[in-house]
């Protein structure tokens, strides 16, 4: 008697369109379509971004802890974070807090945008007694080099003539001391992230992510002398320089925040996601391996999730195929999949590709589950 085929059913969000839940729900339904019999794990995935609270969610290792907060522009809104079942650690999503998803496009403005209500977050797991924090850095819409949840968590910014400050970026040139706060409960914290860039320079914090936060050609400048003037004075007070330490642009500088403030260590999102989650053991069970995300293009080599894991199944000698609404052409890329399905028809527009997500993926999924029968 022929085993049915087993299928790992991991896929990132599909940003804009469904989360990675919704994605493997209709790649389940797609594949179960043409093969019946077709046996299933399906482990969300997500790298340090938005979905990461809601990956262990799913995996039954948190409890969605809902409270009120402030967003980049200091306005109170519903937001949550994860509560960890071992009772010692909590999920946090930057994006839960100092989110773009929380701004209309013209309300971005990163000058006077704070990571405030990331670190109002960090405060009340303390108060709830987690041990360990782990943020997910992503989707932001911040470049404040986390001086806002910073100054949530009790550090005060001082000017020259030693009066303190609000640490929005606009106001960071005025920046001369910093003050930790009077005490702190001990914790360790974990910043999970899928890039590797400096605070600073072409490859920091403003000139790589700033443009999608509402960063012009004239607020560049000012921006990054902000994150530069931080850094100095971090770095005479606390005797620590993490401007140039792998992932310190991640998130606005949030990286660079945690590292400073908190003394956090930088891991990969999904490698955290895939060890919480034991998704070796899935993998091993597999026939075939089945991941996606919104888009695949040259970045997702560099640390996001379905790379990560297709290069953890061609370690087990699995096959790995891979959905995307959005495919760059590059041979790097297609090499690290034995199949690539766009699922986007060609001239569809955005708005109807992104409201239509699910079915399109469900029908992909179909034709995938076809090629194996033939």
């Amino acid at each position: 008697m022929v085993r049915p085929l087993r299928f790992l059913v991991a896929p990132d969000k599909f940003k804009g369109s469904m989360d990675a839940a919704a994605a493997a729900r209709a790649i389940c339904e797609g594949i179960g379509n043409v093969l019946p019999d077709a046996v299933f794990q399906v482990v969300p995935l997500a790298d340090g971004g938005e979905g990461t609270a809601e990956a262990f969610v799913s995996i039954g290792r948190g409890v969605r802890r809902p409270t009120n907060v402030e967003d980049a522009l200091r306005r109170p809104i519903d937001s949550s974070f994860v509560e960890l079942a071992d009772g010692r650690g909590a999920v946090i999503e930057m994006a839960a807090a100092a989110g773009l998803v929380h701004l209309r496009p013209e309300e971005r403005n990163p000058l006077w945008a704070t990571t405030f209500g990331v670190g109002q977050l960090m405060s009340l797991a303390l108060q709830r007694g987690a041990k360990e924090l782990w943020i997910g850095l992503g989707g932001s819409a911040t470049n404040d080099g986390g001086a806002g949840l910073a100054a949530a968590l009790g550090w005060s910014f001082h000017d020259q003539n030693g009066e303190p400050f609000f640490p929005f970026p606009a106001e960071l040139h005025r920046l001369a001391a910093l003050t930790p706060p009077t005490s702190s409960p001990s914790f360790r914290c974990v910043a999970l992230a899928d890039v590797s860039n400096p605070l600073l320079g072409p490859n920091g914090a403003t000139a790589i992510f700033g443009p999608q936060k509402g960063v012009t050609r004239e607020t560049a400048g000012i921006l990054e002398n902000s994150l530069t003037r931080l850094a100095d004075v971090a770095s005479e007070t606390l005797g620590r320089d993490h401007r140039a330490t792998s992932g310190a642009g991640a998130a606005g500088g949030t990286g660079f925040g945690l590292l400073t403030f908190c003394n956090a260590e930088i891991r990969s999102g999904f490698e955290v996601i895939a060890e919480l989650s034991q998704i070796s053991e899935a993998v091993e069970w597999a026939d075939w391996i089945i991941t996606g995300e919104g888009s695949l293009d040259r970045q997702s080599i560099s640390g996001k999730g379905p790379v990560g894991l297709a290069r953890m199944g061609r370690a087990a000698g699995k096959m790995t195929a891979a959905f995307a609404g959005r495919v760059e052409t590059d041979e790097a890329l297609s090499a690290e999949f034995d199949a690539i399905h766009v699922i986007t028809p060609p001239g569809l527009p955005l708005r109807q590709a992104l409201s239509d997500g699910p079915s399109l993926l469900r029908a992909a999924a179909e034709e995938f589950a076809k090629s194996l029968t033939s």
